[in-house]
C-alpha cells in the first residue's frame, strides 16, 4: 500500500520541523523527520495497526504516536495522511476543524 500526505498534515509537519530545528538543531529537525517518513511507511504497510479513538473523533481515522505526536490517517488505499499533531493540543476540535 501506499499513502497520501493532506494539506493539514503537511503544514503540521512542517510547523513541528521549523520549530524543532529552531529549538533543537537541524539535526534533530531531520531525525524527526526521517521518523515520521518511516511511520508514514510503516501504517501504509500495515493500515490497521493504529488505535481508533472514538473520544477523538467519530470519523474512521487511526492514530500511530511518532515521539510526543499523534499521526492521524485514514486507513484506505492509499492510506490518507490526515494531520500530525501534538498530544497536548485539542486534537478532537482540531479534526473537526478538518
Amino acid at each position: 500500500m501506499s499513502y497520501t500526505v493532506t494539506e493539514p498534515a503537511r503544514a503540521d509537519l512542517a510547523g513541528l520541523l521549523d520549530a524543532v530545528a529552531a529549538d533543537q538543531g537541524l539535526d534533530t529537525a531531520d531525525r524527526l523527520e526521517e521518523a515520521f517518513v518511516r511511520a508514514f511507511r510503516r501504517v501504509a504497510e500495515f493500515p490497521h495497526i493504529g488505535h481508533a479513538r472514538k473520544d477523538l473523533t467519530s470519523r474512521s481515522l487511526r492514530f500511530w504516536q511518532v515521539r510526543r505526536w499523534m499521526l492521524v490517517y485514514q486507513p484506505s488505499d492509499p492510506v490518507l495522511i490526515v494531520r500530525v499533531l501534538h498530544g497536548a493540543r485539542d486534537v478532537a476540535t482540531l479534526l473537526d476543524e478538518g
